[in-house]
């Protein structure tokens, strides 16, 4: 378990986070609720206007959707009502959060600390080396989408911080079946499920067939009755208004028709071809090239790390999991449009892979350096 110097790095990444935040980014902890944002939602790209009522519509981000969303769920309205794509759980915390505190950003604040947290957790628990929590870490906060994402009103620092949460009680909390199913809900809620779907599905199977585990194929059916019971829970309002459990699952299938539609491309492998080059082919114009604002280059060199140490150590089946796992993710997202903040799913993955293969340099370095005073000694 972590220790006193553990807490130490924690507090101070903490402090980094908030003074780099203040630095970079002031207006994040002063800016407060403006009900002209309701207004401008209303007629944006995300109200469904078949009747052709709204005549002047404008185009406003989706950190501005979710917030507001958010507001109009805290307020009362049912989340099939307004960006019904997205399940509302993130969202509800935004409105909730600026009912309570004229602003949505604690909410972020404390998502993205909890990120900080759980990378470090996740990388001790599986290399029992502070070395490399400590690296994965910085390597998190030289990344220009982790701050890009924990200071805006979007749903991807949520989602990763559920995922990452599910997977340290899944990994090494094997009999805290509900507790898992909590956070396999909350990881559902947060964003559209597709990604969460593919990321439960891969780890199941790597469960079974790398563990051999018959407890945990027993355990299974319970794991998902309570994750669907919590994932269902955020939509009470949309039962109490007399949909049953059959229109649930049509609103489901629904959403992904929706989805299939509207993010999907047809330039095969742009998001990992953005994650490689910081370019990537647009899905209007006729597909020119554009360079993204956001790219590091630090992530094809972390992406090679995690294939090598995948090929090169296959005892700690853990670990593993945690250098295979991107490799997966882009190979099922060949499809998918690119953006920047789709990245953020697999930045921990790649930053703890490379700060094993960092802390093995280092480690092999001393060793023979170790090694020559002793044979000098002799």
């Amino acid at each position: 378990m972590l220790g006193k110097k553990d807490f130490l790095f924690l507090f101070f990444f903490t402090f980094v986070f908030i003074a780099f935040s203040w630095f970079l980014n002031p207006s994040f902890f002063q800016s407060r609720f403006d009900e002209r944002l309701i207004s401008d939602y209303l007629r944006s790209q995300d109200i469904e206007d078949r009747e052709d009522k709204i005549k002047d519509r404008l185009f406003i981000s989706d950190d501005k959707i979710y917030f507001a969303s958010g507001v109009l769920y805290a307020r009362g309205e049912p989340p099939t009502k307004f960006n019904f794509q997205h399940p509302p759980l993130l969202k509800y915390l935004f409105g909730w959060s600026t009912i309570l505190f004229g602003s949505p950003f604690p909410i972020q604040i404390f998502f993205s600390l909890a990120f900080i947290f759980l990378v470090y957790f996740l990388a001790f628990l599986v290399f029992k080396n502070r070395l490399v929590a400590f690296l994965a870490v910085c390597f998190l906060f030289l990344d220009p989408v982790f701050w890009e994402t924990s200071h805006l009103t979007l749903l991807d620092v949520g989602q990763v911080v559920f995922a990452l949460a599910f997977l340290i009680l899944f990994f090494f909390y094997p009999k805290r079946i509900f507790l898992q199913g909590v956070f396999l809900g909350f990881l559902f809620a947060s964003k559209f499920w597709s990604v969460s779907f593919l990321y439960f599905a891969f780890l199941v199977f790597y469960i079974i067939w790398f563990f051999k585990d018959k407890s945990f194929v027993k355990s299974l059916p319970i794991l998902i009755f309570v994750s669907f019971l919590v994932f269902s829970s955020f939509y009470i309002n949309y039962f109490l208004s007399g949909n049953s459990l059959f229109d649930f699952l049509f609103l489901q299938a629904r959403t992904v028709k929706f989805m299939l539609t509207h993010n999907n491309t047809n330039n095969f492998g742009n998001l990992f071809l953005l994650f490689i080059s910081g370019h990537y082919l647009s899905w209007w114009d006729g597909g020119i090239w554009v360079k993204s604002q956001f790219w590091n280059p630090i992530w094809p060199i972390s992406f090679l790390a995690s294939i090598f140490l995948a090929f090169k150590l296959s005892k700690n089946k853990k670990a593993w999991f945690i250098f295979i796992f991107p490799a997966f993710y882009f190979l099922v997202n060949l499809t998918n449009t690119a953006f920047t903040r789709y990245i953020l799913f697999v930045l921990p993955f790649l930053y703890i892979s490379l700060a094993y293969g960092i802390s093995l340099l280092v480690n092999s370095k001393v060793g023979k350096r170790a090694g020559e005073l002793k044979s000098r000694s002799c």
